[in-house]
């Protein structure tokens, strides 16, 4: 009696603690590599000030430049998400929404792969912007690749922690961050020229 006792309490201590946590294991050593890689992007706050800071030690004398260009960044922000979005853009985001739903259930369902999920959405995309919002995104798009060397590069002067390598890339770091921040004027002022 005592054994199937113990023998019952072990299986339930394993089926509610461990293989829960295996799974999770599991799940996180998946999502790793691509968080690790979206990080700076997803905190702008801290980039902001871990970028200050790599700029502090290693460029001092562009300090003020990329103080100017976060500022300008920022107040960019502000206005954006002032702005009221179009009911075309409403629709679209509406319709994008409920496709990636429908692709990560596929995805989930194990009836594709994370990568043909990804490239369904992003056909699904080229296939339903309309106006200039393409277009724009086409510039963007072209921003983003004109700079990915870059970003590579800072990355790798992080990963090493180079101080030769990173006085190098931050000037070219500020060069896309204010790139960026024409581009987004230029789209700023071409959305409100609209309202």
């Amino acid at each position: 009696m005592k054994t199937r006792w113990t023998k019952w309490l072990v299986l339930s201590f394993v089926l509610t603690f461990v293989l829960p946590a295996a799974g999770h294991a599991h799940e996180m050593e998946k999502w790793e590599g691509c968080f690790a890689k979206l990080q700076r992007f997803h905190y702008p706050t801290h980039q902001k000030m871990y970028l200050q800071l790599l700029v502090d030690k290693y460029t001092p004398q562009s300090a003020a430049d990329w103080k100017a260009a976060f500022a300008v960044r920022d107040k960019l922000v502000k206005e954006w998400e002032a702005l009221e979005p179009n009911e075309e853009a409403k629709t679209f985001h509406k319709q994008l929404h409920e496709q990636r739903s429908e692709l990560k259930k596929k995805w989930e369902a194990g009836e594709i792969s994370r990568e043909e999920m990804h490239a369904q959405l992003r056909e699904w995309k080229k296939a339903h912007w309309k106006g200039s919002q393409g277009k724009e995104h086409g510039k963007k798009h072209d921003l983003f690749q004109k700079y990915r060397a870059v970003n590579e590069e800072f990355d790798q002067a992080v990963e090493a922690n180079n101080p030769t390598q990173l006085k190098q890339v931050l000037p070219k770091l500020l060069e896309e961050v204010q790139a960026m921040n024409q581009y987004y004027e230029t789209r700023l002022q071409a959305e409100k020229a609209k309202k």
